[in-house]
């Protein structure tokens, strides 16, 4: 699939914890594709008023980070993600998808809105999201408030995606990997769809 050549709409749940790389590989997917691409961490500030850019260190499951203001961030995805769709545009969703209701509810909006779904988790061995979330720290350039020591609390918290998903739906990729290898496989995948 080259830039410009359209597919048809898919809804993409990007998940995994952070640091894994899902933004990443999101935003290369969206130029690849065309799809639009909602990031959980730009919607969440703007429901909490804050500029994308602007870091809010809160503590895990507090703040714009506690359940509440999950629950309104995927809500307001998932209302944004049914829009495109409509519109004919795929859409990518960046977040941690973290618990099972929040994939089951972007599934529903795939259904209800007649396109395939795909979740992608991403993976990534610990050390190196020490050092990629050390790294985001240092530069303060990215907008997600990923750290450390959230990743510990946020590994712990986060519900094992259902192995048992059907193989065309769900595709687990190792991050630490070569990137292109990643994408052609994501785009493989998508065409088969």
């Amino acid at each position: 699939m080259s830039v410009g050549e359209r597919m048809k709409p898919v809804l993409i749940a990007m998940c995994g914890l952070m640091g894994t790389g899902k933004s990443t590989m999101a935003a290369e997917l969206s130029e690849r594709t065309g799809f639009t691409l909602l990031r959980s961490d730009e919607v969440r500030k703007e429901l909490a008023g804050l500029h994308k850019e602007e870091h809010r260190h809160e503590e895990f499951g507090e703040g714009m980070y506690g359940e509440a203001y999950f629950h309104a961030t995927y809500s307001e995805l998932f209302d944004r993600a049914a829009s495109l769709l409509d519109e004919g545009s795929g859409v990518i969703i960046d977040a941690s998808f973290k618990k099972e209701i929040y994939r089951a509810g972007a599934k529903e909006v795939a259904v209800r809105k007649g396109v395939p779904f795909l979740l992608i988790e991403c993976v990534c061995p610990d050390n190196e999201v020490k050092r990629r979330l050390q790294e985001r720290e240092r530069l303060g350039e990215d907008l997600s408030d990923g750290r450390w020591d959230i990743f510990q609390r946020q590994k712990s918290d986060f519900e094992t995606v259902n192995k048992k998903m059907n193989e065309k739906e769900y595709l687990v990729i190792d991050t630490s990997e070569e990137g292109e290898l990643n994408i052609a496989r994501i785009l493989q995948l998508l065409e088969a769809l």
